[in-house]
């Protein structure tokens, strides 16, 4: 039991009495003040004496861990794949490159080859020119080039230049070598007749003159 004073004479009276004694006005108890509630706003209520406490663990946020995960299995991804790029591209062309230097080397030879036959076939051509005067009653003829072709017919073919021209059992032409002489049997347009070697055969005025 307890006392308190009341509110209309403010005599002292028993918390218990429904009315003062003093002045009959009615006694209302006071309720008594609430604690201040030490959490935030959203925390759960504090339970009553003796009661069972409900602890609810704050969420915690989602997707944070994953997002990681997931960037790191990227980058492992993307250096796995530019791994196997490189070593199966990579020494492919790395390799080849040593055999397209050799095949690039290798063409200048065959191109001075090539200039080496086609210079060898610049035939027919006198080293020098030297005026002869022709004699009144020719009876030999001078050789008076290099490389000079003997014709079985007076003229040159237009498809094949040495397809008329004498040549030995291996298939090679016959030349002369400069200053042979050979007999003077007669002329045939722009080529003198003569005999070499039992064949009646031709050559070019251009490369030789008479005697």
């Amino acid at each position: 039991m307890a006392y308190v004073n009341c509110k209309n004479c403010g005599q002292v009276i028993q918390d218990t009495m429904p009315v003062c004694p003093h002045c009959g006005a009615p006694n209302t108890p006071v309720a008594a003040p609430q604690p201040t509630q030490p959490y935030a706003q959203g925390a759960p209520a504090q339970p009553a004496y003796g009661g069972a406490y409900n602890y609810q663990q704050p969420p915690q946020k989602q997707g944070g861990s994953n997002t990681v995960l997931i960037a790191i299995i990227a980058v492992l991804a993307t250096l796995l794949v530019a791994g196997c790029a490189w070593f199966f591209f990579g020494r492919n062309t790395s390799d080849s490159q040593p055999q397209a230097a050799q095949q690039t080397s290798a063409q200048p030879t065959v191109v001075h080859d090539t200039i080496v036959k086609e210079t060898k076939t610049i035939v027919e051509k006198p080293t020098t020119v030297v005026k002869h005067v022709r004699p009144a009653n020719p009876t030999t003829i001078i050789v008076d080039g290099t490389n000079v072709c003997l014709r079985l017919q007076p003229y040159i073919p237009s498809g094949n230049r040495y397809a008329n021209t004498l040549k030995y059992t291996n298939g090679s032409n016959v030349h002369p070598a400069r200053g042979t002489a050979l007999p003077y049997l007669g002329e045939s347009g722009s080529f003198y007749q003569t005999q070499y070697n039992g064949y009646i055969v031709y050559i070019a005025k251009q490369f030789s003159y008479l005697q």
